[in-house]
């Protein structure tokens, strides 16, 4: 079984219509993960300088990539030390994220042996892995990551 299945996501939502800038979470089901082709998890954190060097890169992909078609999502799996910094970091992400006290986040740092942060990991949406190395993949090919870890993906079945 995938690791996403019967998962809650959290998304945030810039709320700018009382005139303040207020942040909400919406909580969302699995099926806003297992639709996706493909799924990059993002271990990150917002204490760590290589990580939001990176997350920037990773936006821009984020955006080029899903233009016309949404079939790549990102789920961020936080190692930040409290909620705030969690709060803080993710807020502005147009991606998803597991619940900043979900258990989860723990099983997969050591399901995929995180060692270290940034990391991007591929997966399919059956949570077959399909490469390690999504960080430099986004930093080396640009937007044609993707069609690679659609080859990738292929290879596997």
């Amino acid at each position: 079984m995938a690791w996403f299945v019967n998962k809650t996501f959290w998304r945030a939502r810039h709320e700018n219509q009382t005139g303040s800038n207020d942040w909400l979470v919406e909580e969302l089901g699995d099926e806003n993960v297992k639709n996706k082709a493909l799924i990059g998890l993002y271990f990150s954190a917002s204490w760590c300088r290589p990580c939001r060097v990176f997350t920037k890169y990773l936006l821009d992909f984020y955006h080029k990539v899903n233009l016309n078609n949404h079939l790549f999502e990102v789920v961020f799996v936080s190692k930040d030390n409290s909620r705030d910094e969690f709060f803080a970091y993710f807020t502005p992400m147009p991606w998803l994220a597991l619940p900043w006290q979900d258990e989860a986040r723990k099983e997969l740092y050591l399901k995929y042996r995180i060692s270290s942060i940034p990391t991007l990991i591929i997966t399919d949406n059956q949570g077959k892995l399909v490469t390690r190395n999504g960080m430099s993949d986004v930093l080396e090919r640009g937007s044609d990551a993707l069609q690679h870890w659609q080859e990738e993906k292929e290879k596997l079945s």
